[in-house]
């Protein structure tokens, strides 16, 4: 019984988790849509200046 218990409590945490990210949109925050090249990309970095930046290049291949 307690075993039961057990596995369906597993399942309906699985099932909120899988509900709460299912909801999360994919997309890029549409504050970086007006980057356009690198030197947009230099002027918004050294605007955070006094602050924590970080850059992460991600390729599809």
């Amino acid at each position: 019984m307690q075993r039961l218990i057990a596995r369906s409590r597993i399942a309906c945490a699985v099932l909120a988790l899988a509900t709460v990210f299912a909801r999360v949109p994919f997309a890029a925050p549409p504050a970086l849509e007006h980057l356009h090249g690198i030197d947009d990309i230099r002027g918004w970095f050294n605007a955070g200046k006094g602050h924590v930046r970080l850059i992460l290049l991600l390729s599809p291949t």
